[in-house]
């Protein structure tokens, strides 16, 4: 079995910077997964859900973020599909021309679109998200988890009702 990434909850969310502004709880000394436990037993999802995007190794962040994508039962617009589509790409295949392929899929708009999110999620992978007059922009280390965690929580609020 695989050591665990990170012992603690307060050593998931100091790894990476922008995580503390995710998250309303404060970490503690439990192991991830009981602290993500102990936040769903308490009703705070939307912490559960931020740790669960930060602890994930990113492929499994993204194919998490495009199941629930898929799961939410939300008729997807034709550019949704696609991206959402480029995004199982770089799950099957995390490789460079997938990831690329991820990135042409609205990089650079606002959305509110759960299909976009997890697309970003692959996109923001690794390696240069875009180029600047002053250089090559790489990827955040958390951008995968941040983008994957948006896809989960948007998909939530477009759950189809079975009633």
């Amino acid at each position: 079995m695989a050591r665990p990434r990170f012992a603690t909850a307060r050593e998931l969310i100091g790894a990476f910077p922008f995580a503390r502004h995710d998250l309303e709880a404060k970490p503690t000394e439990q192991p991830p997964v009981e602290f993500i436990r102990s936040l769903a037993a308490s009703g705070a999802y939307r912490d559960a859900v931020s740790c669960c995007a930060y602890l994930l190794p990113r492929r499994e962040a993204v194919w998490w973020a495009c199941q629930c994508v898929r799961a939410s039962g939300k008729t997807l617009l034709p550019e949704e599909t696609a991206a959402l589509d480029a995004a199982e790409a770089w799950v099957r295949t995390p490789e460079e021309d997938h990831r690329q392929a991820a990135l042409s899929f609205g990089a650079d708009e606002p959305t509110d679109s759960a299909a976009i999110w997890a697309c970003r999620a692959a996109a923001f992978s690794g390696g240069i998200v875009s180029d600047t007059p002053k250089g090559p922009v790489r990827a955040q280390p958390e951008a995968t988890a941040r983008a994957a965690r948006a896809a989960v929580l948007i998909a939530a609020t477009t759950v189809e009702s079975g009633e």
